[in-house]
């Protein structure tokens, strides 16, 4: 799990070890350990994904550079909502509001 780096392809493997762990023989502690150790991850990158948009959103200046990422990076939150949340897409966008502010105030 600690390997991927996309939400997906972290809950395809979840979803298929829960399926086959009968098959496999998982106790149910097993299982809770699978289920913690993909959560953990899961939170790991998101924390990854909020740090690079943050450091990401610093080097912009513009409001249509900020602009033309916040076009990219909602369509990445929404391909990932049942993933992330929606409490995470508030935050992207408040950072993103945040940068606004401060591009606006440049400008």
């Amino acid at each position: 799990m600690e390997l991927l780096k996309d939400f997906k392809e972290l809950h395809s493997l979840f979803i298929n070890l829960m399926d086959r762990s009968l098959e496999i023989g998982f106790t149910d502690e097993q299982k809770h350990r699978i289920n913690d150790l993909y959560e953990l991850r899961k939170d790991n990158l998101k924390r990854e994904k909020l740090n690079e948009i943050k450091g990401l959103l610093d080097t912009i200046h513009e409001i249509d550079e900020l602009k033309d990422y916040w076009d990219g990076i909602k369509w990445y939150l929404f391909n990932n909502r049942k993933f992330i949340g929606k409490e995470f897409e508030n935050l992207v966008a408040k950072n993103f509001d945040r940068a606004m502010e401060k591009v606006k105030g440049v400008g």
